[in-house]
């Protein structure tokens, strides 16, 4: 599955106006960065957010998300939503702002 086009451009305007934003491929995502640390991604037309550990068990009793996995095994401290989780650009900021907050709190993943 490729990455939604449309819906990486919505999350880039979002984070358009933060210093130190960089772009990257992170778990087959196009991922997004600040500071080099990462806030969220484009996993095809679902939203990968890096919650941190101790963020991760409440994000993921939110509506529309579940645990991320690679190669079969959870990745603990990331979520992924799906499309009726970010359907609103209100809902799309929240869960990007989640990432933001940690990459810039420079707390530990």
């Amino acid at each position: 599955m490729g990455n939604d086009a449309r819906f990486a451009s919505r999350v880039r305007q979002i984070l358009q106006q933060i210093p130190e934003l960089s772009e990257s491929s992170f778990f087959n995502s196009i991922s997004f960065l600040v500071q080099g640390k990462m806030v969220c991604g484009v996993l095809g037309n679902r939203l990968l957010v890096h919650t941190g550990l101790r963020n991760w068990q409440e994000a993921l009793g939110q509506p529309h998300t579940w645990l991320f996995h690679v190669s079969g095994r959870p990745v603990p401290g990331y979520v992924l939503v799906g499309p009726e989780g970010v359907s609103t650009d209100q809902d799309l900021r929240a869960w990007i702002q989640r990432g933001l907050d940690l990459a810039l709190s420079g707390s530990a993943p």
